[in-house]
Parts: structure tokens; sequence; C-alpha cells
């Protein structure tokens, strides 16, 4: 098994904006709401997910470790967000591949 780290360096999901770590990009969507985001869910891309309230994700300083199996695989990783006007899915993304040495943090 071989972990992974979503975290710095990765899509990040705010309420108002989705910066990709990657390449810098911003997409912006509107919302009336007062935007206070209750909850994360990322979506590993290997069939598993893992969910965490937004006190949780800022108490590991927005980093979560995930296990994949080793062997060469591609996946790609996407976070869905939950706020008072409901939630969100999707909102970004990020490929990665996965090979039997391949244990370091996600970039």
């Amino acid at each position: 098994m071989r972990e992974k780290r979503f975290g710095r360096g990765c899509p990040a999901a705010s309420r108002t904006h989705i910066a990709d770590g990657q390449t810098g990009g911003v997409h912006t969507h509107a919302d009336p709401g007062q935007d206070t985001v209750q909850s994360y869910t990322i979506h590993w891309g290997d069939g598993s997910d893992s969910a965490y309230s937004a006190v949780e994700l800022a108490a590991l300083d927005r980093q979560v470790p995930h296990t994949y199996a080793d062997g060469l695989a591609s996946h790609t990783i996407t976070v869905d967000l939950a706020d008072e006007d409901g939630t969100f899915t999707s909102l970004s993304s990020k490929a990665i591949t996965v090979t039997s040495s391949n244990a370091s943090m996600v970039r």
C-alpha cells in the first residue's frame, strides 16, 4: 500500500474559488449565501471517499492522508464541499499516477 497526502500544493477548495495548485488557475462561481464551508468530501478516485468537517480539516492543516494499493494506477481526486446553500460537487480535481515506489506528497 502507498500513502498519498492531499494538501498544500493540491487543488484546494474554498467556497468562493478553487485554486489549482498545479496551474495556479482560479475558477469562480456566484453564491448568495454566507459562504461558510461546513464540510468537505474527498473522492480519492479509487472508489473510496473521506469526509471532513471544516474544523477537522483546519486542525489537520488541510493535509489529509490516503493509502492507495501498490502498482501502477491513475486516479482523479475530486473535492465536494457543503455550506448553508447545499453541496457543490467536484469543484476541484487532480489527476495523479500511483506507482510502487511513489509514496510522497501529492503535488
